[in-house]
């Protein structure tokens, strides 16, 4: 992977980590309003005891008698598809997004809690030093964190994270 890819992944990890939350909450409801339908398919007029002394289902199992029972019982059987079609490309998209942030969320538990904290703060956050550094304060009990000694703390952190994501690394600094 690309340090530019990295970067990517990071700069859009918060709005598509919000997204994934929105979409689980939107799957949730899909699947309760499926079962609603499938639960009015299957009328109570149309379900006759079987009186053989054993245990059965309440409901049909096979999609083409609930398909059956939800015609018989004058039900919206477009609508029912419809919203099946939107849960599975919900799901699809849900699919996609959970593993982007995966890929994220397994970067940053490689990180020490600071570099995590610096990273979290500036890079995917957008904070000001000034929030990062007291982010940092509450974390280590330091209580003054310099706005030079954040910047070198983040390219630490960024390397470590390149590292971490198999980017290819090049030194360009030299130590003394």
């Amino acid at each position: 992977m690309r340090q530019i890819d990295v970067d990517m992944h990071l700069a859009e990890y918060r709005i598509k980590s919000s997204q994934r939350d929105q979409l689980q909450a939107e799957i949730t409801w899909m699947e309760a309003s499926l079962q609603e339908l499938e639960d009015e398919g299957a009328g109570p007029m149309l379900r006759a005891v079987v009186p053989d002394g054993m245990p059965h289902a309440s409901g049909y199992g096979d999609p083409t008698a609930r398909y059956g029972m939800m015609l018989t019982d004058a039900k919206d059987l477009k609508a029912y598809q419809e919203l099946s079609a939107a849960l599975r490309e919900a799901r699809k998209e849900y699919a996609k997004l959970q593993y982007e942030c995966r890929i994220v969320d397994a970067w940053l538990a490689g990180l020490t809690e600071k570099h995590r904290i610096v990273i979290k703060g500036k890079v995917i956050g957008g904070q000001t030093w000034r929030e990062v550094g007291e982010a940092l304060a509450r974390q280590t009990g330091k209580k003054n964190y310099s706005r030079e000694g954040m910047r070198r703390l983040c390219a630490v952190a960024c390397e470590n994270l390149y590292a971490i994501a198999g980017c290819n690394l090049k030194k360009t600094t030299k130590l003394a």
